[in-house]
């Protein structure tokens, strides 16, 4: 018995460093750097104290066209979590960070989308990839329904506004498996030039190992971009795409984490920790 208890100690506190080890390895500089890799100018704005999304007068319908295709699964309120439901009246809160796959941020589809603080701050770093933290809020409606919220600002003018239910449809099969579909629903905030929503389907099947539970999941995802200004006369731009995800969450007490990878247009790395109770 002490071996056994011991063994899990053991793993515990493996699993504890597993999410930093592996967002590390996921989020490593691209070969790509700021310096002499793009020949553009950053348009600048001192109002914010961080990179803020606004159009600038030379954004063509192409450069809108690829901004709002790559925006699409950057604000998709992904699961980060498995098929089973938390279970009626029982709530989780959760702290995330979802990082992108490298950007061409020196393109014209986010240069003319973005202004900065200054001519040298160019919206990412030298491995070219946006970080977001995220928090979240789950809450257990049935024992087969949760529903999710979360609410992402920033210091500049945008926001990010995302509602989710999922919903199992089956649980605790002879497989061991579990699934279930999660409608979502996220919108962009706060930015004067520019609407974005998105509606997204996810089909997800998920088991139990021990403390873990790994997921995979398949996503459908419909965006609408519109500018809202007069600086430019750009049409609308509607997207559809399909996106794979696999993850593995880790439950013990109160305690719950989550990594999840969601492979697309851009892939988007993500990690959680929340409590449960």
């Amino acid at each position: 018995m002490r071996s056994l208890t011991c063994s899990t100690n053991c793993i515990s506190r493996i699993f504890a460093l597993l999410p930093l080890i592996i967002l590390i390895c996921a989020t490593s500089p691209a070969q790509a750097h700021h310096t002499g890799d793009h020949a553009v100018i950053l348009h600048t704005n001192d109002t914010w104290s961080e990179c803020a999304m606004v159009i600038d007068p030379s954004l063509t319908q192409s450069e809108f066209n690829g901004f709002v295709k790559e925006v699409a699964p950057m604000l998709y309120f992904r699961p980060m979590a498995g098929a089973k439901p938390l279970g009626e009246f029982k709530f989780e809160v959760s702290i995330e960070l979802w990082k992108t796959g490298p950007l061409q941020d020196y393109a014209g589809k986010w240069n003319n989308t973005f202004s900065h603080q200054d001519s040298e701050h160019w919206l990412t770093d030298e491995d070219h990839r946006l970080n977001f933290p995220v928090p979240r809020a789950r809450m257990g409606i049935t024992n087969k329904m949760d529903a999710e919220i979360f609410y992402a600002p920033s210091p500049a003018n945008y926001k990010f506004f995302g509602l989710a239910v999922k919903y199992a449809v089956l649980t605790e099969t002879e497989t061991g498996w579990d699934f279930a579909v999660r409608p979502s629903y996220s919108t962009l905030l706060g930015v004067a030039d520019v609407a974005y929503d998105s509606l997204a389907v996810d089909a997800l099947a998920s088991t139990q190992l021990g403390l873990f539970r790994p997921y995979l999941g398949a996503t459908a995802i419909y965006g609408k971009g519109s500018e809202t200004t007069s600086k430019v006369n750009l049409n609308d731009v509607s997207v559809t795409q399909l996106e794979l995800s696999g993850g593995v969450g880790f439950n013990w007490k109160y305690l719950s984490m989550a990594l999840e990878a969601n492979l697309g247009v851009i892939n988007v790395y993500s990690f959680k920790l929340g409590a449960t109770f």
